[in-house]
């Protein structure tokens, strides 16, 4: 049987990431097309806030070190994608390629995570749900 706060734990992260995972893919043509017409980053912060920041130590030494791994490569590179918005002087049709490309890495990252959330919930090696679909060129 699995510890209770483990899996409040799983939970919180599973749902954090997965709305993360969506706001960043799936809103990705509406922060764009913001950014491009008025030039301002600020809506950038209600895309890629997340809780994952404000848990401590602690919350994640209740995770299988493999989750824990996946946990810090996924939110790492929301982290990167989040930087380069911020800072790039790119035009658009460069951001949006190297967006792109993040965003596919992005993907690979989170069903990596879900499949990882999956087996600790279930005690088993069986594999997670396929993320949400969002047309990617």
């Amino acid at each position: 049987m699995m510890d209770e706060h483990k899996e409040k734990m799983l939970t919180i992260f599973r749902l954090d990431s997965t709305h993360l995972y969506e706001r960043v893919v799936g809103r990705k043509n509406e922060y764009l097309q913001i950014f491009a017409l008025k030039r301002t980053r600020e809506h950038f912060d209600r895309i890629f806030n997340s809780k994952y920041q404000s848990f401590k130590v602690n919350d994640l030494a209740v995770l299988a070190p493999q989750t824990i791994q996946s946990l810090e490569e996924f939110y790492q590179q929301v982290e990167e994608i989040s930087w380069y918005l911020y800072k790039t002087q790119d035009m658009p049709n460069t951001i949006e390629e190297v967006l792109n490309r993040m965003l596919n890495r992005l993907k690979k990252l989170y069903q990596q995570l879900q499949v990882d959330f999956e087996n600790e919930l279930a005690g088993t090696s069986q594999l997670g749900e396929e993320p949400p679909e969002f047309n990617l060129p």
